[in-house]
């Protein structure tokens, strides 16, 4: 293996048996070394394989750029996802994480604090990657000095959910797009309107439907735990929406075999309101 492109004293680029580029991170693996020699197999650390050349320059642009802090607390995040909650994603999630710790601390650093309106579902809907992001604000309140809340922690989540999301194969991604389309004709047959497709109501709603289509198709369990009390109120106050979370429910279990827990039927009443609420008003 050798040099084609000193980075900095701890990035290069280099190639692998497949002739493809490769960028490999080791501590003083540059330094003093030139274009074409050797790299010490020793001092190798990580290597990362992009996808293409926009995403190499990309990476490149950013490790340029980024502190070599920010980097190492994106791999611990990462370790601790992998190794602790045994989350599978691609190293191409550390570069991602660089950008959004480098943004988290700029924002806090200015007073600025962003709420997150999809912290609720994400929380509750995918408690791992929740926990990962939790892992990341600990990692980085502790690095710098900083306090960023539970908001920042869905934030971070983000990035563990859409880099699976985005290893899913292609013929997933088209019957999970099959799956939202009919789950939102249901809706706008049962109250015989047509959803806003522009509002931020539908738009939460879409983005927690592809989680719960990821896990659906996946087999992944949703344990329950919800006040019942909670529920049984909702329930009554918008009698309509359950029965149209009934009809989803009945739909998932004939086509898919898939049986809705109360949690789960609550969440789906929720944004079901929400959206068809819009319409009422």
């Amino acid at each position: 293996m050798v040099i084609f492109k000193i980075l900095n004293n701890n990035l290069v680029i280099s190639k692998n048996n497949d002739d493809q580029e490769i960028i490999v991170r080791g501590k003083g693996i540059g330094f003093q070394r030139k274009k074409g020699q050797e790299i010490d197999l020793n001092t190798i650390e990580r290597i990362f394989t992009p996808q293409d050349k926009f995403e190499s320059e990309y990476i490149q642009n950013l490790l340029s750029t980024i502190s070599k802090e920010y980097m190492d607390i994106a791999e611990e995040i990462v370790n601790y996802a992998r190794e602790n909650l045994q989350l599978d994603v691609t190293d191409g999630i550390i570069f991602s994480l660089c950008d959004h710790i480098h943004g988290t601390v700029d924002r806090q650093r200015n007073g600025i604090s962003v709420p997150n309106p999809m912290l609720w579902d994400i929380k509750n809907s995918y408690p791992k990657e929740f926990n990962a992001g939790e892992k990341a604000v600990e990692l980085v309140n502790e690095k710098f000095g900083i306090n960023a809340s539970n908001n920042e922690s869905a934030f971070f989540a983000y990035h563990f959910i859409g880099n699976q999301l985005n290893n899913t194969n292609k013929g997933q991604i088209a019957i999970i797009s099959k799956f939202i389309l009919k789950i939102i004709d249901i809706i706008e047959l049962s109250f015989q309107k047509k959803i806003d497709k522009d509002s931020i109501n539908y738009q939460r709603f879409i983005t927690h439907l592809k989680f719960f289509a990821q896990r659906l198709f996946n087999r992944k369990e949703h344990l329950e735990n919800v006040e019942k009390d909670f529920y049984f109120v909702v329930k009554r106050k918008y009698p309509k929406v359950y029965q149209c979370s009934v009809i989803i429910a009945d739909f998932l279990y004939e086509e898919y075999k898939f049986e809705l827990n109360k949690e789960e039927l609550l969440y789906l009443m929720l944004h079901i309101e929400r959206v068809t609420n819009e319409e009422r008003k």
